[in-house]
């Protein structure tokens, strides 16, 4: 009898992703990433996406769960972090939100804490962060006593976030990450109108996995999470809610999913999507599978990096994955290395990715999104490389019209200089016109 992905994933995550403990600096490493790919819209959602590991949590029959590791209880804390005595110039605060918003003693604790994660290089914080600018903006009592709080900070015009937490406030430390604020226009900082998600991923060196909302209050939130892709290449989305305080605040268990969409909704329709990664999952593709889809690849690219950006993406889709095949490779004048991939899912759709890999460096820039049962043998495919040429990929041999050229192309070529996406014509043998897809309108994962 076949089992359903979530099942196979709980189990597989059981066994392999306990005790992941992240390692040094990767906290600041993600929050760098994510600045550079955070956008806020008004009136729209706005779509983050971070990676983390962590021990998982469950999702069954509708409910969150609660994660299956132990937390430390205020009488066990060997490992943890002490919660720094005295910061001068800290803000007395008396608006914090969550279960905990009211204590003033683990609130001030919260914000020395916080000024100690936020003022560490691994934070970004060690030039110039101002004491006066930390403001905690929710403290709450998880499952299993932990304390956890999200605060914020300022370091010359740079904005810092942070989640701490701890099994009392004497021993509360860094431990994770948020996801940044989406502040709306035209509102402060901390005007108590942001959105944060963030997580937590240790407390006292042992792995755990919690996340924390911030929002506005009145605020709703769901969680969801991709449980197939359907024919037409559409994700088959699982979605419960997510039990926020009036406050609008909240910590759970994250669900043991290899991602998991947190979507917060205020009053006023203005939404806020983050996407959470999950612990590394087993590869979905074999290596010798890989490895021949490289040596079979059309075009000149360096089969070395060919091979390097095969593995890239296909785990960013946490399904069964068949029939790899490299559309086309090609070597570009600045010396990277661009190869477009596709796999087949069991519902027929297609996952097709592809990225351009400076030497030894895996992918630098991507793409990546799902395409219809049967489209793709009919379908031409078109790329603009970020700092590099529009990319046309066809299916076989077909005629090419691009930046004014028209010429006979098998796979792939690289259009002339200052060609459009827009302007490519595509026809077969036939003089029949074949459509033309920019990646960037795939159905995204």
């Amino acid at each position: 009898m076949s089992r359903d992905p979530e099942s196979i994933l709980r189990d597989v995550f059981a066994d392999r992703a306990g005790g992941v403990v992240p390692p040094t600096g990767v906290y600041a490493a993600v929050r760098r990433r994510h600045r550079r790919r955070q956008q806020a819209l008004v009136g729209g959602t706005v779509a983050v996406t971070v990676a983390a590991v962590g021990v998982p949590a469950v999702l069954l029959d509708g409910r969150i769960g609660a994660a299956p590791t132990a937390t430390p209880s205020s009488a066990d804390v060997q490992g943890c972090a002490t919660t720094p005595t005295a910061v001068r110039g800290l803000p007395a605060q008396h608006d914090v939100r969550g279960s905990l918003g009211g204590d003033a003693k683990t609130v001030a604790a919260a914000g020395r804490a916080a000024w100690s994660a936020l003022s560490s290089p691994d934070s970004g914080g060690d030039h110039g962060l101002d004491p006066g600018t930390v403001r905690v903006h929710s403290v709450e009592r998880a499952d299993g006593g932990l304390i956890v709080a999200v605060a914020t900070g300022t370091a010359g015009t740079t904005e810092l976030e942070t989640v701490v937490g701890g099994p009392d406030r004497d021993h509360l430390g860094p431990g994770g990450f948020t996801s940044g604020g989406a502040v709306l226009a035209g509102e402060p900082f901390a005007s108590g109108r942001e959105f944060f998600v963030g997580q937590l991923l240790q407390v006292c060196g042992r792995s755990v996995n919690l996340i924390a909302v911030v929002a506005p209050p009145g605020s709703a939130a769901q969680l969801s999470h991709d449980t197939a892709v359907d024919a037409d290449g559409h994700p088959v989305r699982h979605t419960v809610p997510v039990p926020l305080r009036a406050d609008g605040t909240a910590v759970f268990a994250r669900p043991a999913l290899p991602r998991t969409i947190v979507r917060v909704q205020d009053a006023g329709g203005t939404s806020y999507t983050h996407a959470v990664d999950g612990p590394p999952i087993p590869a979905l593709l074999s290596t010798a599978d890989r490895l021949r889809a490289v040596a079979a690849a059309p075009g000149d690219g360096v089969r070395a990096e060919v091979t390097t950006l095969s593995d890239s993406q296909p785990d960013a889709v946490p399904f069964t994955q068949t029939g790899i095949r490299v559309l086309w490779s090609a070597r570009l004048g600045d010396g990277r290395t661009l190869a477009a991939f596709a796999t087949t899912l069991p519902s027929g759709a297609q996952y097709v990715w592809g990225g351009a890999s400076p030497p030894g460096r895996g992918a630098d820039e991507s793409f990546g999104g799902y395409l219809a049962a049967g489209a793709l043998p009919g379908t031409a495919l078109t790329w603009q490389v970020p700092g590099g040429p529009l990319v046309v990929i066809v299916p076989g041999t077909k005629t090419v019209t691009a930046g004014g050229t028209t010429s006979t192309v098998t796979a792939g070529v690289l259009a002339p200089s200052g060609s459009s996406a827009a302007g490519v014509r595509v026809t077969d043998a036939a003089g029949k016109p074949v459509p033309v897809r920019d990646v960037r309108t795939l159905t995204k994962v």
